[in-house]
């Protein structure tokens, strides 16, 4: 099946949005996160910087996902927001994930 025909596809799959994970690294992550999107819009780069969001791979799979503290979707504007990222409608795939331990 082509991208083009996976997109027409009717997906009624429930994609979570939240887990029950703790989130003692915020203020790490809230750091950094405008501090490389600055730095890639300085650099002309068109990037959507993001952090501890789902970034799903496989359709119809909502298992198969990870929430990095960190992320960089390269070709997706910053201003762009959604609930969950599904790659598989994206033009490409994180180009850099981050985890703080």
């Amino acid at each position: 099946m082509t991208a083009v025909a996976k997109k027409l596809v009717s997906d009624p799959t429930f994609y979570p949005v939240t887990d029950s994970m703790g989130e003692g690294e915020l203020l790490v992550r809230e750091l950094l996160r405008p501090l490389l999107a600055r730095f890639l819009a300085e650099r002309g780069e068109v990037a959507h910087v993001g952090s501890n969001q789902f970034l799903y791979w496989v359709q119809f799979a909502p298992t198969r996902c990870i929430a990095p503290d960190l992320y960089v979707l390269p070709g997706i504007a910053q201003s762009r927001v959604e609930k969950v990222w599904k790659l598989w409608n994206e033009p490409g795939v994180p180009s850099f994930c981050l985890e703080v331990v």
